[in-house]
């Protein structure tokens, strides 16, 4: 019986060690610059006085705070962590590579956060994400898991995507670069009274759950030529279509579009027009209850549906048909 007592004592013992050696939470340390992957940046201890651990994996909870104030860190190897919290944060923060995050990721507002490639290096996993206003400069995206955001999320030109997960925004705003679904796999997202600005939006993938609900979709052209904008089978509430500030604008849509409040499509400006046309020789019917239009350049195989397009210019087969005092009256179908 002894003996048994014993073994028992000594197994509950390994277990602990075992158990604290295998989940952890990791410093930061104030160590200048590093990279992800040095395990003298690291520490188990608050102050970060001793870097007396190995650079943190799945298990670990990583904290990087005021503490490394001044550190510089980059990302230079595929990782990932249990949780990510930067809250208080000053340094800088470069994602080079992917990083899998299984819980909770937490940004400081006072960072500074970069990356060399918005498409191939990414925060990805299900978690909930703080942006606490920080501009984030990264990608980030859903794959196989929820990502689920407690405030505003400002990516600045980093993308938000979702190939086989999910993103729920809790009725918070969004601003981006690209918002995309692309593939093939099922995927949700779902909007709420979100407004998202963008200045790229693809969701020309399938088997996509567009839960658009009240939220405003807002796309600003980032630069001349195509507007970037292939919403695939997805519906709106509110969306408005931004031209860029220069000549030679142009939304060529690939399919019908339902917008089931206020539609907004406006050029730049009475020189820098938008025009609107198909992408091919296919009528494109657009549908939408409310209607504003401005400096709009032409109209290439378009069809308006709906009591917004009352009054306005709906439909021509060609832009050589352009012409400006043409109205109609009545609900066009």
């Amino acid at each position: 019986m002894k003996l048994l007592k014993s073994a028992i004592l000594i197994f509950i013992l390994l277990l602990a060690v075992h158990v604290e050696g295998w989940c952890a939470t990791k410093y930061l340390r104030n160590v200048g610059t590093t990279n992800w992957n040095v395990d003298a940046s690291w520490s188990t201890n608050a102050d970060g006085v001793d870097g007396d651990t190995t650079f943190p994996t799945l298990a670990d909870d990583v904290v990087i705070n005021a503490v490394a104030s001044t550190t510089v860190l980059t990302v230079n190897v595929s990782s990932a962590c249990n949780s990510l919290d930067m809250t208080g944060f000053t340094g800088s923060f470069a994602l080079n590579q992917k990083f899998y995050i299984e819980t909770v990721l937490t940004f400081s507002q006072n960072a500074t956060y970069s990356t060399q490639n918005y498409d191939i290096c990414y925060f990805y996993g299900g978690f909930d994400i703080y942006c606490n206003e920080a501009t984030v400069n990264c990608t980030i995206g859903a794959f196989n898991d929820i990502i689920i955001l407690k405030d505003n999320l400002n990516l600045g030109n980093g993308n938000l995507g979702v190939n086989t997960g999910s993103v729920i925004t809790n009725n918070h705003n969004i601003i981006c670069g690209k918002v995309f679904h692309t593939v093939t796999t099922s995927a949700t997202i779902t909007l709420g009274s979100s407004t998202v600005t963008c200045t790229s939006f693809d969701t020309s993938g399938t088997n996509l759950t567009f839960n658009y609900n009240t939220s405003t979709v807002i796309v600003n052209q980032a630069a001349t030529g195509t507007m970037s904008f292939s919403h695939g089978t997805a519906q709106f509430y509110n969306l408005t279509l931004n031209g860029h500030d220069s000549v030679g604008c142009s939304k060529a849509f690939s399919g019908n579009l339902i917008v089931n409040n206020i539609l907004t499509i406006s050029g730049n400006s009475a020189v820098n027009k938008l025009a609107l046309k198909s992408s091919d020789t296919t009528v494109r019917t657009i549908t939408a209850p409310t209607v504003n239009l401005s400096n709009i350049d032409y109209y290439q195989n378009i069809k308006g549906a709906g009591d917004g397009w009352i009054g306005k210019v709906p439909f021509f087969n060609s832009a050589s048909s352009w012409n400006p005092t043409m109205k109609y009256s009545g609900v066009l179908r």
